[in-house]
C-alpha cells in the first residue's frame, strides 16, 4: 500500500494538465499499477448528476473463480450501512414527535432495563457520545457468530456495557448503532430487517440492497478477502452470518447512487430532517482533516460541504460521499484492499472539484 500517496500526488497534478481524457487514461495507468502491487480488488465510481466521471473495476468478486466485478455486483458494505439505520431513525422519531434530546428510557426493551442505559439521548445514540463501547470487542459475540440470524439474539446486557458517562466524550460505538436499531423495533413493534426494508430500501428502489446471511446464494455477491499467516482467505468465517444495524448488509454502486438521490431529493427524509442529519456536530478526533465532524451518524466535511459514511473490517473496505452542490457521489467498494489509503487517492481525485 505504500504506492498510494504517490498516486494522490501524481493523480491532483494531472487533474490541472490534462483534458478529462487523457486524464482518465493517466488515472487508469495509476491505478493499473495499484493492481498490480496490492492485488486491490473493487470498483471506484464518480459521478456528477446523471454523468458517470469516472468508473473502473479491479480484481474479481470471486477469487476462485475469477469472476468480474460490475456496477451491479453486491458488496459487504460494512459500517456504511449505519447510515440506513439512521435515515429510518429519524423518520420513526418524526412519525411518534420523538426530540432528539429524548432519553431511550421508554423504548428500551425489558432486557436491557436496569444496566444504565435510561439517561442515555437518541442524540448519544447517533454522535457516538452515548458512553457505550463496542460489542464486536466482546469475546462472547466471536463465540456465536452463526447465531445472529434475527436482532433478538444481540439483546444482551453484556453487548451494552457503559465504557464512559453517556454525553461527556466521543468514542465511536457500534453498540450505540446496534442500540438504536432495537428501539426502532420496539418502537414499531416490527423487526428491524423489516423496517430498512421499508423505510430504505423499497422507497429508494434499491432492489440489490439487504441484510443477506452468508448462507444465501446471492447472484454477482463479491466474496470478501484478507490476508492471514501471509495467506488470502476468505472472510466467511470472520463476522456474523447477519448483518445489524451496526453494519454488515450487502450493496451495489448503482444501488448506492439511488440512495444518496433519494436522500437528498425528498423521497426518503424532507429537507428539514436531512439538514438534521449532516449538520457538523461534533468535531471528528478520528480525521485528521480539520474540517472533519460528525452528524447524525454522518461524517460531514464542514468546508467542503460533504458527507457520507465509510466501512471497513476484514474483507470489508467501503467509502462514500455525497457532495449536494455538485449532485457529486463518489464511491468505493472492496472485497479485498485498504479502505483508508483508496479514499486518499479519490480524495486527491476529487480535490480541483470541490
Amino acid at each position: 500500500m505504500k504506492n498510494f500517496n504517490s498516486i494522490g500526488i501524481v493523480i491532483t497534478c494531472l487533474f490541472h494538465s490534462f483534458c478529462f481524457s487523457q486524464l482518465e487514461s493517466k488515472i487508469d495507468q495509476e491505478l493499473e499499477q495499484l493492481y498490480r502491487d496490492t492485488n486491490f480488488s473493487g470498483i471506484i465510481h464518480v459521478q456528477e448528476g446523471k454523468d458517470t466521471l469516472y468508473s473502473k473495476t479491479f480484481g474479481f468478486r470471486n477469487f476462485e473463480e475469477k469472476t468480474p466485478i460490475d456496477r451491479n455486483t453486491g458488496f459487504n458494505i460494512g459500517s456504511m450501512n449505519k447510515m440506513f439505520t439512521v435515515v429510518a431513525a429519524v423518520q420513526i422519531m418524526d412519525k411518534y414527535d420523538i426530540s432528539l434530546e429524548d432519553t431511550i428510557m421508554d423504548a428500551l426493551p425489558k432486557e436491557l432495563k436496569g444496566i444504565g442505559l435510561e439517561t442515555i439521548t437518541y442524540k448519544q445514540l447517533m454522535t457516538h457520545t452515548s458512553g457505550l463501547g463496542d460489542y464486536l470487542t466482546h469475546p462472547d459475540y466471536y463465540q456465536h457468530l452463526e447465531s445472529y440470524l434475527d436482532m433478538r439474539s444481540f439483546y444482551k446486557p453484556e453487548f451494552f456495557r457503559l465504557v464512559s458517562k453517556p454525553g461527556t466524550k466521543f468514542q465511536y460505538s457500534n453498540s450505540g448503532v446496534l442500540l438504536l436499531g432495537i428501539l426502532l423495533e420496539q418502537l414499531e413493534q416490527e423487526d428491524y430487517y423489516n423496517l430498512i426494508q421499508y423505510y430504505v430500501f423499497d422507497k429508494a428502489e434499491m432492489n440489490r440492497t439487504g441484510f443477506y446471511t452468508s448462507l444465501e446464494i446471492i447472484e454477482n455477491r463479491a466474496v470478501g478477502y484478507y490476508i492471514e499467516n501471509n495467506k488470502i482467505i476468505s472472510n466467511h468465517y470472520a463476522h456474523s452470518i447477519k448483518g445489524t444495524p451496526a453494519g454488515g448488509s450487502y450493496s451495489t454502486v448503482n444501488d448506492l447512487l439511488k440512495f444518496f438521490r433519494c436522500l437528498t431529493n425528498g423521497t426518503l427524509v424532507n429537507k428539514e430532517l436531512l439538514a438534521m442529519m449532516t449538520e457538523p456536530i461534533i468535531k471528528n478526533p478520528r480525521s485528521r482533516r480539520q474540517s472533519s465532524y460528525v452528524g447524525l451518524i454522518f461524517s460531514v466535511d464542514q468546508e467542503n460541504k460533504n458527507f457520507g459514511h465509510s466501512g471497513g473490517a476484514p474483507g470489508i473496505s467501503c467509502y462514500s460521499r455525497y457532495f449536494p452542490k455538485k449532485e457529486m457521489t463518489i464511491l468505493i467498494l472492496q472485497n479485498y484492499g485498504s479502505s483508508r489509503s483508496t479514499r486518499k487517492v479519490v480524495e486527491n481525485i476529487l480535490r480541483p472539484w470541490e
